[in-house]
């Protein structure tokens, strides 16, 4: 009676604190994360201070999209009045700044305009998305960050997370790459573009 009681109550203990411990661990790691989030956040703040025109935005744009989110590989490309051209281009791509580029209406990125919303691709389809396949050949986990200026199409962030273990990409690491293209379309828009 009383031993196994004791024993019951010992179990009970060391389930609660080891749920106690477990649960900490989890939170600290996604606190720790969250902080990560706003220091990349804010040092991007900090390097937009010398961008003064849209090709350095988009570059700076490219490289801190890289660095938080671990890219091998980005391209910033604007939509403006119908003409669709490379801002920023990062890692590997075969395609550079400056290249004029003529989007399909029946490509991903077109796609992502349309859903108004983040594309998550496993590999590029070569059928359906000829140039995508050309810059970014053998590409794996691509996402497509569409960007918006007064609700209408003005661009694309593409970055390129590369296979992973797990085949997926954590939602937060998402989350903040979709808050920095909602800043980085923001500031475009009023740099207007060179």
């Amino acid at each position: 009676g009383d031993a196994k009681r004791t024993l019951a109550f010992g179990v009970s203990v060391l389930l609660i604190g080891a749920g106690t411990a477990t649960f900490s661990a989890v939170n600290e790691r996604e606190l720790r994360r969250r902080r990560s989030d706003v220091e990349a956040l804010h040092d991007f703040a900090i390097a937009l201070d010398h961008a003064r025109h849209a090709g350095d935005l988009a570059e700076v744009l490219a490289q801190r999209a890289t660095h938080i989110g671990g890219l091998s590989s980005c391209i910033v490309m604007s939509h403006r009045a119908g003409t669709d051209s490379i801002l920023a281009v990062t890692g590997k791509a075969d395609v550079h700044a400056g290249d004029p580029v003529e989007i399909g209406s029946e490509t991903v990125i077109a796609e992502s305009w349309t859903r108004r919303q983040t594309l998550l691709l496993r590999e590029i389809d070569p059928e359906r998305d000829p140039l995508l396949a050309q810059w970014l050949p053998d590409a794996a986990g691509v996402a497509i960050f569409p960007l918006f200026t007064d609700g209408l199409p003005a661009g694309v962030l593409i970055g390129v997370f590369g296979r992973t273990a797990s085949n997926r990409v954590e939602r937060s690491v998402i989350a903040t790459l979709e808050q920095l293209a909602e800043l980085g379309a923001g500031l475009l828009a009023g740099l207007g573009h060179d």
